[in-house]
């Protein structure tokens, strides 16, 4: 027999904020949806497909959908986690393809809590992503050709004429402008009839090429990491890190008073240290002194580098 159950908690780590997740289990069996709210990137969900062994739960995630776009999007991810004894928590780690990974712990909820939290959070999320409105375009394409052949065929020729057609195609244009424009890179064309289509650079203006693959050849496997970190450290993170980069190792009283000096909130010191342990940024020697990884002085180096060359407009 299935059973589904519904969980509230929170997630730590490389991303921190909210998670609602809604489990059926059948046999060893685990599938379900996820719905995490980070406070930094937004709504993200995720399905989950795993296997249950005793109170240990292992799955993969899949099919990721975003609220809005990321510099670097997963595809695929894993959970490992434990449940209590009285069925009541789940807790344990969390990564994906990307690098990014941490801690989570679950609450179950009831189904009349799971009425006020989850049904609007995770419904009308998927709802607007993966329902109607995700497939509104192509409902649009497929009702502006039916007009226009009607129109070229039937009762409606006399009354659907150039003006009303240059309409129906006009928010096409807008709705499939990412699709056009990888039309026009694969075949490479530039002219249709006396319409010539202007080429745009990607390349910011001063900055060819060649510079760009030397730089991202410089760094290799780390450049894909390197470019998210530089988006999702805050700049209070970075000023921190740059400081610890510049002395020697420091305890762990010194770095909160540095976290509190660049006017880090008190409740997100810890965060703020978990980060940066859990993406090989600082490291911890056998005295509990604090210092700055290669890997964290690399990623000093590249984010310096990487605003010369792409400065914000």
């Amino acid at each position: 027999m299935m059973a589904t159950s519904r969980w509230l908690g929170y997630v730590q780590g490389t991303n921190r904020g909210k998670i609602i997740v809604r489990m059926k289990s059948l046999n060893d069996t685990i599938t379900g949806d996820v719905v995490f709210k980070d406070v930094a990137h937004g709504t993200a969900a995720a399905k989950i497909k795993g296997k249950l062994t005793n109170s240990q739960i292992t799955a993969n995630l899949f099919d990721f959908v975003f609220a809005k776009p990321l510099p670097l999007e997963p595809q695929a991810g894993q959970i490992s986690m434990t449940i209590s004894k009285d069925n009541s928590e789940v807790s344990g780690a969390w990564a994906t393809d990307i690098g990014t990974n941490g801690q989570c712990h679950l609450f179950k909820i009831s189904s009349l809590r799971a009425l006020s939290v989850f049904v609007p959070f995770f419904r009308t999320f998927l709802l607007i992503k993966r329902g109607f409105i995700a497939n509104l375009k192509y409902i649009y394409l497929a009702f502006s050709l039916l007009v226009m052949i009607t129109s070229a065929t039937s009762v409606l020729k006399e009354k659907i004429g150039l003006t009303e057609t240059i309409i129906l195609i006009i928010p096409l244009i807008f709705l499939f402008r990412n699709e056009i424009k990888n039309f026009f890179i694969i075949t490479g064309l530039k002219k249709i009839g006396p319409v010539e289509f202007q080429e745009q650079s990607i390349v910011p203006v001063g900055i060819n090429q060649e510079t760009i693959s030397r730089f991202v050849q410089e760094y290799a496997e780390l450049f894909s990491f390197f470019v998210y970190l530089n988006q999702f450290f805050v700049p209070r993170t970075k000023a921190l890190l740059r400081i610890l980069a510049t002395g020697p190792s420091i305890t762990r009283q010194a770095f909160d008073q540095y976290a509190r000096m660049l006017g880090i909130e008190e409740n997100n010191i810890q965060v703020t240290y978990d980060v940066l342990v859990l993406d090989r940024c600082l490291q911890i020697d056998p005295n509990g002194l604090i210092g700055v990884t290669e890997i964290g002085r690399r990623f000093l180096e590249f984010g310096s580098r990487f605003n010369q060359l792409f400065p914000l407009r």
